[in-house]
């Protein structure tokens, strides 16, 4: 199994305006990131009015929940949110094979990985930089991340939308005045 790198960073130390959709539940709040180490995290989720929904400490290799709300609380779920951040903070997948393609039409590349039961098709804008990763598994599309990014290179928008489970995130990061 080799891990790949897919581009720099996009997701840096910063606030987000997060909009979640969970479980039943949708609500807005704070996404922070705040890198504690090199490669080490605390992410924070808070609403408007100041309560914790969800507090992470996230390094390469592993995943701590510090706080999460009881109505979010399962093992499930929080085995997508780790999934989800690992990806998008590290830009890191596990895969078993590899293929570079070109898609013709839009004149962008697209690279394949494959982890047997997974393939990530991640796509790339014509600067080289990932702006979608699409998870699929057989035929069936299970998630998918889209990223608008910054002139830097960092996230200005990431979304992660999935398919086969009732999870969807948007971040929006806020600017510093």
């Amino acid at each position: 199994e080799i891990n790949q790198i897919l581009s720099p960073k996009v997701l840096v130390s910063s606030k987000y305006v997060a909009h979640v959709s969970a479980l039943g539940k949708e609500f807005s709040g704070i996404f922070v990131i705040r890198e504690l180490d090199k490669d080490v995290y605390r992410l924070m989720l808070i609403t408007h009015t100041g309560v914790t929904i969800l507090s992470l400490e996230v390094t390469p290799d592993k995943f701590t929940v510090l706080y999460c709300i009881e109505q979010l609380n399962n093992k499930y779920f929080l085995d997508l949110v780790n999934n989800d951040i690992s990806t998008v903070l590290y830009l890191r997948i596990k895969y078993k094979s590899a293929l570079m393609m070109k898609d013709v039409k839009n004149n962008s590349d697209i690279l394949k990985l494959d982890n047997n039961e997974i393939q990530y098709y991640c796509f790339f804008d014509d600067r080289e930089r990932i702006s979608r990763i699409d998870e699929v598994s057989g035929s069936d599309l299970k998630k998918k991340i889209l990223f608008t990014l910054e002139n830097d290179g960092s996230a200005k928008s990431i979304e992660i939308a999935h398919n086969d489970y009732p999870l969807n995130l948007i971040l929006e990061r806020i600017v510093d005045e």
